[in-house]
């Protein structure tokens, strides 16, 4: 596939409908995280489609959606450390005077601000893959980071001698969950358009059909 039909997807078929709905030639822009964020908040794009969970922070500078797509799995999160210290870092209490890092503007930066009282150093990078790195190169001593990811990470890497530790209290809070659709500050009237749809493929099943669709893809 090329030009806009190489971005497939449950949300990509979300998007299309919208602009379907709204009557608008629909345009799909591919950025990193951050900048999905920061641009849409400055309304350099109509609207930010890329699983994003509801948090205090992000409502602050973006108008969001209702939630679309609420994971069946319990969301958490906890600790990536290197495996030769598994004897030293059990927990947050085992951080006060270590450096940690976590993906900025993640919900894993949200729950460290919420929960980890004293630490060394924090530091807020751009990527997923920049908080492994960091945890490999001896960086940070412990990243943040979702279960699923790390599990998947270390899984697939069996060489990497990381070790990733569950924080009970790193539970992914009620409010937060369900994926979300933003928009600029402001832009009422498109988000309440962009809730309609929402409810209309959540009532007909259509996005479960359309993530069941991809998932087995």
């Amino acid at each position: 596939l090329t030009g806009q039909d190489r971005f497939v997807g449950s949300d990509m078929e979300l998007a299309r409908l919208i602009a379907e709905r709204m009557g608008v030639e629909l345009e799909i822009v591919p950025l990193d995280f951050n900048d999905v964020i920061d641009s849409t908040a400055e309304g350099r794009y109509d609207l930010a489609i890329s699983a994003l969970a509801f948090t205090e922070g992000r409502a602050a500078i973006l108008e969001m959606s209702k939630g679309y797509y609420f994971s069946e799995e319990e969301v958490s999160s906890g600790l990536l450390i290197r495996a030769e210290r598994e004897e030293e870092i059990h927990g947050i209490s085992d951080l006060e005077l270590l450096d940690i890092a976590a993906q900025s503007g993640s919900l894993q930066e949200t729950m460290a601000a919420d929960v980890i009282p004293l630490y060394r150093q924090f530091l807020r990078l751009h990527s997923v893959d920049d908080v492994i790195n960091a945890v490999k190169d001896q960086t940070v001593d412990a990243g943040i980071i979702d279960a699923s990811l790390a599990v998947q990470y270390i899984t697939s890497h069996p060489g990497c001698r990381l070790h990733f530790i569950s924080i009970p209290d790193f539970i992914l809070a009620e409010a937060y969950r369900g994926d979300r659709i933003a928009a600029q500050k402001g832009e009422l009237q498109l988000i309440y358009f962009v809730n309609g749809v929402i409810d209309e493929v959540l009532a007909s099943g259509q996005y479960d059909r359309w993530f069941e669709q991809y998932t087995l893809e």
